[in-house]
């Protein structure tokens, strides 16, 4: 227990890189697990089979037409926000940390 102590000593001028590298780590995670929900969802309505198979007239609209955008530009935008998030933590984390305490 004493070797996190001096670990902890050792990182203290680092806190504020240290939170926040957490909280992108954290950001990250959440936005991966909406990212699979989201596509394991698409997928189960893609994948979905119906019984009566019939060929519509193409609508300008409606409110399933519109969910579907919603949750096209969901998908996209939640990709690019856990990509960008999961960068900030690596520059955060291996650049200013890990350079700062190596040469030091």
């Amino acid at each position: 227990m004493s070797i996190y102590f001096k670990i902890f000593k050792f990182i203290k001028p680092y806190k504020f890189f240290v939170f926040i590298s957490l909280i992108s780590s954290f950001l990250f995670v959440l936005m991966n697990i909406f990212s699979l929900w989201m596509i394991s969802t698409l997928i189960s309505t893609i994948m979905l089979v119906e019984s009566n198979s019939k060929t519509s007239q193409i609508t300008n609209g409606g409110f399933y037409h519109k969910l579907e955008d919603f949750a096209g530009y969901l998908i996209k935008y939640l990709f690019f926000w856990k990509n960008y998030i999961d960068e900030i933590e690596n520059i955060i984390f291996n650049i200013h940390i890990f350079n700062y305490i190596i040469i030091k």
